[in-house]
């Protein structure tokens, strides 16, 4: 008879570990103060990431004549279509001697290209647009954050046992996807984190084997 087996949750003092292991990271590699942020505070930050409606939608009817005669998509010269904040995540599976799982880091592009200048010196270049990240080299710093921090925190958990690190997988999410919402059903293992009032998430996931 076969059945489904589901994995065991980590346990609360690896959680404890995490939570280190990503302050370490983030202060010490990306000069980034972290904090934890309850629910609601993160639900108002995400909120706050996606602009107004109004900002969005710039010409909702471009055909529509101005007193001039000329139309809307004439004067814009082009028609905004709605958007959600852009998220990127980043995830590597991993394996070692306490347990083995996948860990994900959800951070909006925002945050990931502050992280990302941090990391390679360039913040004050960056924020007043004398050098402009390309989207490789935001994915592959934002691939390097979240191995950083999982090899962190395995080593603290595996002392001198070793363990493995799959490359990080990034990719940009659905333009309909949100933070707020997890549609899995799995029990909550990870932290809901914000940066200078940014939000971002790190979940683990372990597997049976």
């Amino acid at each position: 008879m076969s059945y489904h087996e589901s994995p065991a949750p980590i346990t609360a003092d690896a959680v404890d570990a995490l939570f280190v292991a990503i302050v370490e990271v983030c202060e010490n590699s990306f000069f980034a103060f972290v904090e934890s942020c309850e629910p609601d505070r993160f639900a108002a930050l995400v909120q706050h990431l996606a602009p107004p409606v109004e900002q969005l939608i710039e010409t909702p009817f471009p055909e529509l004549k101005r007193r001039d005669g000329r139309s809307a998509r004439e004067v814009s010269g082009r028609v905004d279509r709605p958007k959600l904040s852009e998220w990127v995540e980043a995830s590597l599976t991993f394996t070692g001697s306490a347990f083995s799982g996948t860990m994900e880091i959800i951070v909006p592009v925002r945050l990931a290209r502050h992280l990302v200048a941090s990391l390679l010196g360039l913040s004050q270049e960056v924020q007043l647009h004398e050098v402009e990240l390309r989207e490789h080299q935001v994915f592959d710093g934002i691939g390097e954050f979240a191995n950083m921090i999982c090899g962190a925190w395995l080593t603290d958990l595996s002392g001198s046992q070793a363990f493995n690190l799959e490359p990080p997988k990034v990719s940009r999410l659905p333009l309909d996807w949100s933070p707020l919402a997890d549609p899995s059903g799995e029990p909550e293992q990870g932290y809901r984190l914000c940066v200078d009032d940014l939000p971002w998430r790190i979940r683990v996931r372990p597997s049976n084997g």
